[in-house]
């Protein structure tokens, strides 16, 4: 069968394209491979098992008549997560948080099929003016009041010793600081962790270390005398680039 026909693929597809359209780049990946950054690789893989925990155990509390733990949006008709026709949809979902957004590959409602833009290049933009407003968030701290939404904007990737994230809603219990989204792309899945200045700092010093350490390995294994040059320009060598 033509992958392209396959709607698990297709809404693999459609949440690579979210990511791209709504942070213009996929830089940010590099600090959840697992090469690079393995302590991330690992908090990735753990909130990846526990969204889908979650989804089993609010399907179970569907089918007993309980209110899901997990809450479906779609921006269109109302979502049935465990019917047939909703397995090849996106889901975006905040990392910690009880709502997923499913994108489907297009409008279901009437009054929503005329939109100039698909499901997907609509949550895109939403996604693009929640950055604008919350990303490097000043919560906490003497010159800005403590608003109760700041737990909601707390760091969720938690690998540095000084991370900001509060212990709990108590107000009084912020540490103050500024967040911004990471996507991670586990399509059709796209979790949304929000991360604090220091753990993106510290992030980033691991991916750089494992850079190095794989240069200097890289290195190691050349016979005496050589060197590792840096590919030149295209124009400068058209063959090295061939």
């Amino acid at each position: 069968m033509d992958p392209r026909a396959n709607t698990t693929v297709r809404a693999a597809n459609r949440a690579t394209a979210i990511i791209m359209k709504a942070f213009s780049t996929r830089e940010d990946t590099v600090l959840f491979d697992p090469v690079r950054v393995p302590v991330l690789a690992e908090r990735a893989d753990a909130a990846a098992a526990d969204f889908h925990l979650r989804e089993g155990e609010a399907s179970r509390e569907r089918a007993l008549g309980l209110p899901p733990s997990l809450q479906y949006k779609t921006l269109d008709t109302d979502s049935d997560p465990d019917a047939t026709h909703e397995q090849g949809v996106a889901k975006i979902w905040r990392v910690g948080g009880s709502l997923v957004y499913v994108v489907r590959d297009r409008w279901r409602h009437e009054d929503n099929r005329d939109r100039s833009m698909s499901p997907a290049e609509e949550i895109a933009s939403l996604l693009l003016l929640d950055r604008s407003v919350d990303d490097y968030w000043c919560f906490g701290g003497e010159h800005n009041p403590r608003y109760v939404r700041d737990y909601e904007l707390r760091c969720t990737v938690n690998i540095a010793h000084d991370c900001t994230a509060p212990l709990s809603p108590d107000v009084n219990e912020y540490g103050g600081g500024t967040t911004r989204w990471l996507p991670v792309d586990r399509a059709p899945l796209i979790m949304l962790f929000r991360c604090c200045t220091a753990c993106e700092t510290l992030a980033g010093k691991f991916a750089a270390n494992t850079y190095k350490t794989a240069v200097i390995n890289a290195r190691a294994d050349l016979p005496p005398g050589a060197v590792i040059l840096p590919n030149p320009e295209p124009d400068v060598n058209p063959d090295a680039w061939a």
